[in-house]
C-alpha cells in the first residue's frame, strides 16, 4: 500500500467527519472503528518524520508505508494495532498491521539475556498463576528499562533460539523508550510471583 493512499483514506475521513456525517461515503466509515482517523496523526507522523531517522529504516529496507506504520505504533496511535482477532480487520486497520508484520520480520532479532519489563496497564491480564501457560494474540511490547513504576510488572526471559522478540528500538527508539516487541501469538508460561506491596511481579519465560 503506498502513504498517499493511507493519508488520502485518512483526509477523506476528517472531510466525513466535519460535513457532520452527511456526505455520501463507505459504510466502514459509520462502524466507529475508525474514529482515530479524525486526528491526523498518519499526516502528522509522515510529515514529521526526519530524514536522519528515514535513512536509518531503509538501512532495514523498510518501505515508505512500513516506515509510517513503525511510527504510528510506537507513538500515538499503538492501540490501533491491538486486537484480539486480526481476521477481517476494516481497511486501512489490516494494511497497517500487516505492513507492521513485515517490519518486525525486518527487525533485529533479540539475542541478549537480560530481562524485559512490562509495565501492566488495565487491560493486561493480572490474575495469573504459576505455571499458567499465557498466550499473547496481540503484539506485547517491553521495554530493557527497569522504570520502577507502581503498577504490576512481567519481568520477561525470552527464548535463546527462536524468540519472537525484536529489537524495535534499534529502527527507531522513541524518547530512549527502548522498546523490544514480540511478535503476535508469543506464549510464555509464568516461572514465579512476588508481591511488591499491592502490585504483583510475574516472571514469564517465552515457550
Amino acid at each position: 500500500m503506498e502513504v498517499s493512499k493511507l493519508l488520502s483514506e485518512e483526509k477523506l475521513y476528517q472531510t466525513f467527519i466535519k460535513s457532520g456525517r452527511k456526505i455520501k461515503v463507505k459504510k466502514s466509515f459509520y462502524s466507529g472503528h475508525l474514529t482515530f482517523l479524525a486526528d491526523g496523526y498518519f499526516a502528522k507522523l509522515w510529515k514529521g518524520l526526519k530524514n536522519e531517522t528515514r535513512l536509518n529504516l531503509k538501512k532495514y529496507k523498510l518501505s515508505d508505508f512500513e516506515q509510517l506504520a513503525l511510527v504510528s505504533y510506537v507513538g500515538p496511535l499503538a492501540h490501533v494495532f491491538q486486537h484480539e482477532s486480526y481476521s477481517n480487520l476494516l481497511f486501512p486497520i489490516r494494511n497497517i498491521c500487516n505492513a507492521l508484520d513485515s517490519v518486525l520480520l525486518k527487525a533485529p532479532i533479540f539475542k541478549d539475556s537480560v530481562k524485559l519489563y512490562r509495565f501492566c496497564i488495565r487491560e493486561d491480564l493480572h490474575d495469573l498463576q504459576v505455571n499458567e501457560k499465557v498466550f499473547f494474540r496481540k503484539y506485547l511490547n517491553t521495554t530493557l528499562n527497569n522504570w520502577k513504576k507502581d503498577t504490576d510488572v512481567y519481568i520477561i526471559t525470552a527464548k535463546l533460539q527462536q524468540t519472537k522478540a525484536r529489537c524495535v528500538y534499534k529502527l527507531y527508539n522513541k524518547n530512549g523508550e527502548n522498546q523490544v516487541t514480540f511478535i503476535r501469538n508469543a506464549q510464555f508460561v509464568v516461572t514465579k510471583i512476588e508481591l511488591h506491596g499491592s502490585h504483583k511481579w510475574f516472571y514469564l519465560d517465552e515457550i
